[in-house]
């Protein structure tokens, strides 16, 4: 089992496996950047300490914070069917500029690229010389 760290406060840091630590009246887990591939044990025993920390959570009966800017899709589905409570953050530390979020439609964002790339076809076709225009 990987090293963990306890101070004085009874806070517990560590690496995934942090989480099959044995302590006594748990209050809180934070899974911090939980959307991370690297929280999956892949080699035996496999498990995900994402999911790890969601039930030990609930066998301690103590809150889960699953913490993301870009949460992962089970967990965002959580969030839609109520099994999850989303929180957000308002501003981000030391009130820095949250970044600027667009929703794109990627059906029309394809059209666009592809009428795009058939203009720039068009102009770059090889003539029968095998050279672009602008060298003829």
């Amino acid at each position: 089992m990987a090293e963990s760290h306890a101070t004085a406060g009874r806070i517990v840091i560590g690496a995934r496996s942090a989480i099959f630590a044995p302590v006594e009246n748990l209050g809180l887990i934070v899974v911090d950047e939980e959307h991370e591939h690297s929280y999956k044990q892949e080699s035996p025993p496999r498990y995900h300490a994402r999911d790890v920390s969601v039930v030990r959570a609930h066998l301690e009966k103590c809150a889960v914070l699953l913490g993301s800017a870009t949460p992962s899709l089970e967990s965002w589905r959580n969030t839609l069917t109520g099994k999850y409570r989303l929180l957000t953050m308002k501003q981000r530390v030391d009130n820095q500029t949250l970044p600027l979020i667009r929703i794109l439609d990627m059906r029309q964002e394809g059209r666009r690229l592809d009428q795009k790339r058939s203009r720039h076809s068009i102009h770059q076709a090889p003539t029968g010389n095998g050279k672009p225009p602008h060298e003829r």
